[in-house]
């Protein structure tokens, strides 16, 4: 790839009149549109290990639309060392990747690759292993989520503003 970014490697092949200082990009934001307390509760959701007395999409819903409204969330962000783990898991491809394609990746330090580790099944049972989750935080998200999820769906629609 010509310098190593895609959309570099694009324009240099297919717009060649196009000079590369000209090419303009969105400023890069990171994705928070979800806490981590919010994407561990959403996990734990889909792993069934929630209160169904309430319809999961309801209860979905309000947990998505209660996170928005708490103070202070959590920015998901990988435990130190999980990064490696899951460059070490994936280092076929990466070596795949580099040694018959040519393409590397800037953030990763191929030096420090432990491919012996690659076959590890990595299986997380909760998002808490890989993120710090305020669990106070969790538990306030869930509990506010539940009790709306309870509610009838035009009270929930006209409560979604509060």
């Amino acid at each position: 790839m010509f310098d190593g970014d895609i959309a570099t490697d694009f324009a240099s092949k297919h717009l060649p009149n196009l000079a590369q200082h000209d090419l303009t990009r969105a400023e890069r934001t990171a994705n928070t549109s979800l806490s981590a307390e919010a994407m561990s509760l959403l996990y734990d959701c889909n792993q069934g290990r929630l209160n169904w007395a309430v319809l999961p999409q309801d209860l979905i819903n309000q947990i998505i639309k209660a996170d928005r409204k708490f103070d202070q969330p959590t920015k998901p962000r990988l435990l130190p060392g999980i990064a490696q783990t899951l460059i070490n898991w994936s280092a076929p491809d990466l070596f795949w990747l580099r040694d018959t394609k040519d393409i590397t990746f800037p953030s990763v330090d191929y030096n420090t690759v432990k491919s012996d580790q690659s076959t590890d099944s990595i299986h997380f049972a909760q998002v808490e292993q890989f993120c710090t989750v305020n669990a106070d935080r969790k538990a306030a998200l869930y509990a506010r989520a539940k009790k709306r999820a309870r509610l009838p769906k035009p009270v929930q629609r006209w409560l979604a503003n509060w």
